[in-house]
């Protein structure tokens, strides 16, 4: 601090013109550290001990995650994505303009230490953004869906308003939450060391663009956190659902089955290939909850999707593609077919009986909502 600052503790717009300064005027290399720490295995950040009253707390972060408004808690623990991540940083330590590639709302909290300052571009005028940026700084603009690699571009934010940018600009104090809306792009300063906690969480209604997300997540060959068909299958199995999530989530899962089987119907037409069935992931088990981070153990070579329901294994050179580069690779090179497994977690009577199940479950759960005014008659009638 006393490197640039007469005070011990200047004031958040203070260290904000200083660090604008020193990166518009590149003068001067500074070097500065940030980490973040997944906060599962330790109970950093907010407490978990039942002997804390704020353990059962709805706001403490480990337990909205388990929020029933959340559909991401039929996945279980996920690092980074449903545990937590605790993040520290320092004077000048920021987060350059980034939006989730996922559409995901997220939370972040400030548990101690100097304010942040965060700045904010809503959805709705992203154009005008992407448009300053190809202007301002094209050399980090990529021609393709997610256009702005992470961690790549600090931009001053007088600049962009020049450029018809809209943004806000707020302030964040120790014991504050910050709220990031779906698709919103923001940056963030550090004015001190400080400690700061955030977790996703995914409103019912963002089921209906999850897959176009994807979809975009693919194209551009970047990897997503977790898979989108294994949250679809998690909430279509998860007992804890409503009847009026699993009936949003049943087209979402038909359409996965369908295209799913019509992959399949294709890749079974180069002819016999070994098969494997593996194992279904439990999400809520003991086991699950050790396996932190365990998603990304499969992962397409070319699109780089995480890969849940199935795919193709070249055993000669010992990676895995998703059916539809899998399908690409042996047409191609029909020969290859002799090195390939197909691999598979639900076979193909199962996917066709998924849907069926799903609204057995729901006419089941509406049963149980509806009292029986007329409990014990059958008894008294058979007497």
């Amino acid at each position: 601090m006393s490197m640039f600052f007469k005070t011990a503790e200047p004031a958040a717009l203070e260290v904000e013109q200083e660090y604008w300064k020193h990166v518009t005027m590149k003068q001067n290399h500074i070097c500065v550290h940030s980490g973040s720490i997944d906060s599962g295995n330790w109970g950093y950040g907010f407490a978990v001990s039942k002997n804390s009253p704020f353990a059962r707390h709805s706001w403490n972060l480990k337990i909205l995650t388990n929020n029933n408004g959340s559909v991401l808690r039929s996945l279980g623990p996920i690092m980074g994505v449903t545990v937590p991540t605790l993040h520290v940083g320092m004077v000048f330590s920021a987060c350059c303009w980034y939006r989730d590639p996922h559409g995901l709302p997220w939370i972040e909290y400030l548990h101690t230490g100097g304010s942040k300052i965060w700045y904010g571009i809503p959805n709705s005028t992203s154009d005008l953004f992407h448009s300053a940026l190809k202007k301002l700084v094209p050399n980090y603009c990529k021609n393709k869906m997610l256009w702005l690699p992470s961690d790549t571009v600090m931009v001053p934010p007088g600049l962009l308003v020049e450029n018809k940018v809209s943004l806000c600009r707020t302030v964040q104090d120790p014991g504050q939450f910050i709220i990031v809306f779906p698709k919103a792009f923001t940056s963030s300063i550090s004015t001190g060391y400080v400690v700061s906690e955030s977790v996703y969480f995914a409103p019912p209604y963002w089921l209906k663009t999850a897959r176009g997300l994807f979809d975009d997540l693919k194209n551009s060959r970047e990897p997503p956190m977790f898979s989108l068909d294994r949250l679809l299958l998690s909430i279509a199995s998860d007992t804890r659902c409503s009847p009026e999530i699993l009936r949003q989530v049943i087209p979402h899962v038909q359409e996965l089955c369908d295209s799913e089987k019509a992959k399949r119907n294709k890749l079974y037409s180069f002819g016999s290939m070994e098969t494997e069935k593996m194992p279904l992931p439990e999400a809520n088990s003991r086991k699950r909850k050790k396996l932190q981070g365990e998603e990304g153990d499969y992962e397409c070579e070319f699109c780089r999707m995480n890969l849940f329901v199935s795919m193709v294994f070249d055993t000669q050179e010992a990676v895995t593609y998703c059916l539809d580069h899998g399908i690409e690779m042996i047409e191609k090179k029909k020969s290859l077919v002799a090195n390939c497994k197909f691999m598979f977690t639900y076979d193909d009577n199962e996917l066709s009986d998924l849907p069926h199940k799903i609204q057995v479950a729901i006419e089941h759960k509406q049963q149980k909502r509806i009292p029986n005014k007329y409990t014990g008659l059958p008894t008294l009638l058979n007497k």
